[in-house]
C-alpha cells in the first residue's frame, strides 16, 4: 500500500505494478536513490539487516528516542486495541477503549518500566534494566536505535509480563 501520492506517481513512472521485493527495488536504475520512507524497526530491522551497516549498542546510547515515545501527537492504534507511540509496534501506551481516561489522567510510569526508562533515560537506562535480567547485546550489532530498542523489548517480553509490551504476539513474529 502506498499512502503518499508522490510515491504512487514515482512508482507509476518507474513502471512498478503490484508488489515488488526490496531486492527488486534495489535493482531498479534509480533504486538506491529513491527517497522512500523506510523505518528500520520491527521485523524490518531483522529481515533487512544484511543491507545496512551494524553498530554496537554503545553507538546508539547517546541518541535520544526521537520523537519521544510519550507525546501528544502522531500516535497509532494497532489491530489489538493498543494505543501506540508513533511507529513503535509492540509498545503499548494503553487500551484504545480507555483512550479518554489515558488522555485525561496520563500514564503511571512506575507501572510501565520500559516506558519509564525510555522517557527518562533513553536507551542507556533500558539497556541497563534488561541486562539485570540477562540481556546480551547482539554480537553482530544493530542497524538502528529502533533495532536496539525492539531487540531489548523482545528479550524482556520473553521473560517478563509487562503491560506496555503488547501485543505479546508482536514479539513472536520478529524473526
Amino acid at each position: 500500500m502506498l499512502y503518499q501520492a508522490e510515491y504512487y506517481a514515482l512508482f507509476k513512472q518507474l513502471g512498478i505494478r503490484g508488489r515488488i521485493s526490496y531486492e527488486e527495488y534495489l535493482r531498479l536504475p534509480a533504486g538506491r536513490n529513491l527517497k522512500v520512507e523506510m523505518f528500520l524497526m520491527g521485523r524490518a530491522a531483522y529481515k533487512l539487516g544484511d543491507f545496512y551497516p551494524k553498530y554496537p549498542a554503545a553507538y546508539f546510547l547517546e541518541q535520544p528516542c526521537t520523537p519521544p515515545p510519550l507525546r501528544d501527537w502522531h500516535n497509532h492504534f494497532d489491530n489489538y486495541g493498543n494505543f501506540l507511540p508513533g511507529y513503535c509496534g509492540g509498545l503499548s501506551l494503553g487500551d484504545v477503549h480507555q483512550l479518554e481516561e489515558l488522555v485525561e489522567e496520563g500514564l503511571e510510569l512506575e507501572e510501565r518500566p520500559v516506558l519509564k526508562f525510555l522517557a527518562e533515560q533513553d536507551f542507556r537506562g533500558l539497556l541497563h534494566f534488561a541486562r539485570e535480567f540477562g540481556y546480551r547485546e547482539l554480537r553482530e550489532g544493530y542497524i538502528s536505535k529502533c533495532h536496539l530498542c525492539v531487540d531489548i523489548r523482545r528479550f524482556l517480553a520473553s521473560r517478563l509480563d509487562l503491560r506496555e509490551l503488547r501485543p505479546r504476539e508482536f514479539y513472536s513474529f520478529l524473526e
